[in-house]
């Protein structure tokens, strides 16, 4: 169903065919079993009812909030299922905060259902909400507040790797700088010398390539 949904998602308005192929290697030969997968199932009649009709649709966008509170073990999931798109996920802190407090989930669904909602929702500031929610929900407060600190940590070290990138091209760009002058100043030296091995006048020369007085020195030390 969901490859379904993704292919009419990228713009496409049909379904394309899909021409169905067993490759059998077993040790029975010829191929024992039937070829219609409905034959698969305890109550063939049953199955192919359902299979053959159009599918049953729950669709979550046109429910009420207030109705959703109501579906107890269901509901936090179908709330964010529903909301995952808003602009900003905090607006639901309340409503999460009540249903968690009923006691209907785990720690691991709790985990689950706030990890996909950290992935595909909008909280502009994650981990606080996640923090803030772990202080109203006491029975969750360790995963929720797990959560948190893996939220906390993955900042670290994204500021972490950011830092080390920025060090790294700054670094490389002062080494670019560095080399460049560096080498200006070798051809400046070579020009100067090869100028005053001419005859050219020594404050000429220094005028003219902007060498110190050191520098000038220095020319045929080597």
């Amino acid at each position: 169903m969901a490859a379904m949904q993704k292919h009419l998602e990228q713009g496409n308005k049909q379904l394309p065919l899909v021409f169905p192929i067993l490759f059998y290697c077993g040790e029975q030969s010829p191929h024992p079993y039937s070829t219609n997968w409905l034959d698969c199932f305890y109550d063939k009649k049953l199955a192919e009812s359902i299979y053959t009709q159009p599918f049953k649709l729950a669709d979550v966008t046109t429910l009420d909030d207030g109705e959703i509170m109501q579906h107890k073990r269901m509901a936090l999931l179908t709330l964010i299922q529903k909301l995952i798109r808003r602009r900003d996920m905090t607006e639901l802190l309340d409503s999460i905060v009540k249903l968690l407090s009923y006691n209907y989930y785990t720690d691991n669904q709790v985990i689950t259902l706030f990890n996909y909602l950290i992935q595909e929702g909008n909280a502009q500031k994650p981990m606080e909400f996640i923090t803030e929610i772990a202080k109203q929900a006491e029975k969750h407060e360790g995963a929720l507040m797990t959560i948190a600190q893996a939220l906390k940590q993955e900042g670290l070290q994204e500021g972490l790797q950011r830092g080390k990138l920025e060090g790294y091209q700054l670094g490389k760009n002062d080494g670019v700088q560095e080399g460049k002058l560096e080498g200006e100043k070798q051809a400046s030296m070579k020009i100067a010398r090869q100028l005053l091995e001419k005859g050219v006048e020594r404050d000429i020369v220094k005028l003219s390539t902007g060498l110190t007085d050191t520098e000038m020195s220095n020319l045929f030390k080597d």
